[in-house]
């Protein structure tokens, strides 16, 4: 009887094993297609980011162009060429520097305001 009861315990063991094999490639499979959603909005993020870099230089180039076209034109306030507008610099990758404005403390006669409010 002992062997019988050995066998059904091990079958029960085993039985245990294959259901936490599948329950585990279940999950797998859902962070599988976690992963590749993930990608995919990536590289959608990458192609507008891209998109926007071009629409950007188009419109600093077509900026210039106008400036060139501009300086036909005499003003009272510039006497020479117009200047040539440059890109931006980009932006400092470190972190952000967080500003807190400085209140200065009311006087007395304010005090004495609020009671009238």
């Amino acid at each position: 009887m002992g062997i019988i009861t050995s066998v059904s315990e091990i079958s029960q063991i085993m039985a245990n094993i294959a259901s936490a094999g599948r329950e585990q490639a279940t999950g797998l499979q859902e962070v599988n297609g976690a992963v590749a959603q993930m990608d995919t909005m990536t590289q959608q993020n990458a192609s507008m980011v891209e998109e926007n870099t071009a629409a950007a230089r188009t419109m600093l180039d077509e900026t210039n162009r106008l400036v060139e076209l501009m300086s036909f034109f005499k003003n009272a306030k510039t006497d020479g060429p117009s200047p040539v507008i440059s890109p931006a610099p980009r932006p400092a990758t470190h972190s952000p520097v967080r500003l807190v404005a400085s209140v200065p403390s009311p006087s007395r006669g304010a005090d004495e305001r609020w009671d009238e409010f």
